[in-house]
């Protein structure tokens, strides 16, 4: 299809090349239909999940924020068919509450943080280790302790890792209680916490990453 005789740009032929386009895109285009299964739903009792979810040896595993057997939030696992939901860890405070981030697997380990919990001043947080091979119990290595001067607290968002290093942020503490970008060393015993950061208004606080 061309334009009229003479260059001359009616409505009518614009219209005309408009459809011819449209037409070939929908036809290049095969329709799939989008569906999508509801694997569980969660009630008030197992907990409000908000961050993605973990895969690792058949299973996805998540956090929820609160519910669990103690109203602190869990750690759950389900089978990507909808199939073995099972809550593996149930937050009692002194071991951390409020999990908001998500999971991070390493040398067979999930890693995670609270955003409170712990049981010191404050309970200002948890870094936490789940054996993937005996998923029933949960180890606490580093207890985030707010109020001690050069600490940090309230790590909000899940871990990375690189190199080794487990890597997260927190909203609170550092030296201008501004919050802080910290690292954790899993490797030694106990697992050795360093603040790499601290942030100071008005160049920003409170990472939530």
């Amino acid at each position: 299809m061309g334009f009229p005789q003479g260059g001359k740009v009616t409505m009518r032929s614009i219209t005309k090349l408009t459809a011819a386009m449209v037409f070939c895109l929908a036809s290049a285009i095969p329709a799939t239909a989008q569906t999508y299964d509801v694997l569980t739903n969660f009630k008030a009792d197992i907990g409000m999940p908000r961050a993605k979810l973990l895969a690792s040896g058949g299973y996805l595993y998540g956090t929820t924020v609160a519910g669990g057997d103690y109203g602190y939030g869990s750690v759950f696992r389900i089978r990507p068919d909808g199939s073995g939901f099972e809550t593996i860890h149930s937050f009692r405070h002194q071991d951390g509450a409020n999990p908001i981030g998500e999971l991070i697997e390493y040398n067979g380990s999930l890693y995670g943080v609270t955003q409170g919990g712990g049981g010191v001043s404050l309970n200002s947080g948890t870094l936490f280790r789940i054996d993937l091979a005996n998923p029933a119990g949960v180890e606490t290595l580093h207890v985030f302790d707010y109020a001690a001067p050069g600490n940090t607290g309230f790590p909000a968002g899940g871990l990375i890792l690189s190199n080794s290093i487990l890597y997260g942020m927190a909203q609170g503490g550092g030296a201008h209680d501004h919050g802080t970008v910290f690292a954790f060393d899993p490797s030694t015993t106990p697992g050795t916490l360093s603040i790499l950061h601290s942030f100071d208004s008005p160049a920003g606080y409170g990472p939530v990453g």
